[in-house]
């Protein structure tokens, strides 16, 4: 998948988890094309042919990840809208060879869903993120596995990352970490990063030695991260 070639050296914790966004993507692409290529290996035709592969399909996306984009479900978001209609509503129609072939040549015709679909994709089940709070221009999430609050973009783009239990906080904890960060998500918006600081450090997402001026071994808590 050209489209997404730069994620196979994702190094950082959001290059990461977009990749692995993706690969989701991918196994659930190879899930439905394996339902229906065994429809069509079974020599089936007509309407029995037509009703296997309903309930071929149907039965493969019970346990696949999904989300809803207006009124459509969305599959795998590396293709286009249309093509997961067929999938989730007319299954039967990719017996046509045509629709075979692009499931199978999805490469050729994939688009990018972070573009596609924004931060959406990232409150979705292919993601393990946590919405925490948004506004008109981004969201924000938090990702346990990096222990991190990332800033996203319409663009389904980061803006920056900002961390969380820095090596001086003593018994760090996660518990009601979306009423913790709230008041500091509000200072965030509106630029005043003096007291989203103090109120890291009030709610005990940071270490109270990130206040003083010397620390400059410190690792910073806002990274500039866009990717």
């Amino acid at each position: 998948y050209p489209t997404f070639r730069r994620l196979r050296k994702a190094s950082s914790p959001f290059a990461v988890m977009r990749a692995n966004i993706i690969i989701r993507a991918i196994i659930s692409k190879k899930t439905i094309e394996s339902a229906i290529m065994g429809v069509v290996n079974g020599v089936l035709s007509g309407e029995l042919a037509k009703a296997k592969a309903k309930e071929a399909v149907e039965s493969a996306l019970e346990n696949l990840p999904h989300f809803t984009d207006g009124a459509k479900e969305i599959y795998i978001p590396f293709i286009e809208k249309n093509i997961n209609h067929i999938v989730v509503n007319e299954p039967e129609r990719l017996l046509d060879k045509r629709y075979q072939n692009l499931l199978r040549h999805a490469d050729i015709i994939s688009i990018d869903p972070f573009d596609e679909y924004g931060p959406s994709i990232f409150a979705s089940m292919f993601s393990p993120l946590e919405l925490l709070c948004q506004n008109e221009d981004s969201c924000a999430y938090f990702d346990r596995a990096s222990e991190s609050i990332f800033i996203v973009n319409k663009q389904g783009r980061l803006d920056c990352r900002i961390a969380l239990f820095d090596r001086y906080l003593a018994n760090p904890s996660m518990d009601d970490i979306e009423v913790r960060t709230r008041a500091a998500l509000d200072y965030f918006y509106r630029f005043d990063f003096d007291n989203m600081v103090k109120s890291m450090v009030e709610n005990r997402l940071i270490s109270s030695s990130l206040l003083g001026d010397n620390n400059t071994d410190v690792k910073p808590i806002i990274i500039d991260n866009r990717i």
